[in-house]
């Protein structure tokens, strides 16, 4: 049963029950991460003021000055694009794995490793569900709606080790059916925190509010995965009506993707039959 109150209650006493450890597995999920998205204008602003840089716009060369920033920015986005992959997301898989088994045991910090021996789902569940957040996001709401759809495919990949990154993207979304809503209030009850975490420079963050909040999501994603119904339609037509809406867009952008990953692995597939007879002919000469 769906209780805020109670659900922060019960965080609190599992990141306090593991308090060190969860401070650094909580520092690892978001002061890392942060860091590493942060990564790239920082580099762009150095190229900017660099010896190459500065003598290109001495010599009035604006377009190669411009050219050379342009041209890192598009380097570290790439960069940042391939290390989220391969490095992020596991970590985001693993980080999860540990604030769910510290629901009901101190876990170790090793747990955080999960995610990498669970590396294809890990990389592709996350990247999948990104993307189709994103598509939405070309529409703007429906692209907030369905971040929310889809928040619970970390956590599934990283509490059953045998179900598919796609089937983790379904049973997220069927399984966010009429909480939505109510995840989107649970993060706004955290307001306070966040504000205390920016005016102490993270300090507050890093010690106690992020670890809160991970441990709260674990528990959140226990009492949702435990229902084996959706959540009871709510009074509020509004909220029913974003909660439809953004059914029907997943299901129309899931649909969409899968028809283009269908198209671009027959292309594979065809590619890779061309390359297979070309070796064949040329080992029969």
């Amino acid at each position: 049963m769906w209780n805020r109150k109670d659900m922060k209650a019960k965080g609190k006493l599992a990141f306090k029950a593991n308090y060190w450890r969860c401070v650094l597995v909580a520092f690892i999920g978001i002061v890392i991460a942060g860091a590493l998205g942060g990564y790239g204008g920082g580099r762009a602003s150095s190229v900017s003021t660099s010896e190459e840089g500065m003598t290109a716009l001495m010599n009035g060369d604006i377009a190669q000055y411009y050219g050379l920033i342009l041209g890192v920015i598009g380097s570290i986005m790439l960069i940042a694009v391939i290390v989220s992959i391969l490095i992020y997301y596991p970590l985001v898989v693993g980080v999860n794995r540990f604030f769910i088994v510290n629901r009901t045991q101190p876990a170790e910090v090793g747990e955080v490793g999960y995610g990498f021996k669970n590396f294809g789902r890990s990389v592709l569940g996350l990247l999948l569900s990104e993307l189709l957040i994103f598509l939405g996001c070309l529409v703007v709401i429906p692209g907030i709606i369905l971040s929310y759809s889809y928040r619970l495919v970390p956590y599934i990949i990283a509490d059953d080790p045998t179900i598919s990154a796609t089937d983790a993207i379904k049973k997220s979304r069927e399984m966010m059916k009429g909480y939505k809503w109510k995840s989107f209030v649970l993060d706004l009850s955290f307001i306070g925190w966040i504000f205390l975490t920016a005016i102490t420079f993270g300090l507050v963050g890093i010690f106690y509010a992020y670890p809160y909040m991970y441990a709260t999501y674990a528990e959140m994603y226990k009492v949702v995965s435990g229902s084996d119904q959706p959540a009871p339609v709510s009074d509020n037509q509004f909220i029913n009506t974003i909660n439809n809406a953004s059914d029907a867009v997943g299901d129309a952008v899931e649909n969409t993707v899968e028809k283009v990953v269908d198209k671009v692995g027959d292309v594979a597939e065809a590619a890779g039959d061309a390359v297979a007879d070309v070796v064949d002919n040329i080992k029969k000469d």
